[in-house]
């Protein structure tokens, strides 16, 4: 799962994802990430999303996107 580049994931609000243990990885290589109700507050920490060109949380639980700064060099559209 390394070089996936475009990961989209729909679910309905009350159809979502259910992820207990938190998320610990998603692949720095992505350059598309869409997540319908994406369930947890924050993404993984070690996800470095310098290749990311559109991020879309729409209807999520985010809070901050992750702890701390990251560079989003690519970044061309966010609905978080």
């Amino acid at each position: 799962m390394c070089n996936l580049k475009t990961l989209k994931i729909n679910w309905g609000l009350y159809d979502a994802v259910h992820l207990p243990d938190g998320l610990d990885y998603l692949p720095n290589e992505l350059r598309y990430l869409h997540w319908d109700c994406y369930p947890l507050e924050e993404l993984p920490s070690c996800f470095n999303p310098v290749n990311l060109v559109e991020l879309d949380l729409a209807h999520s639980s985010i809070k901050q996107l992750w702890d701390g700064r990251k560079c989003l060099p690519k970044l061309k559209w966010l609905n978080a």
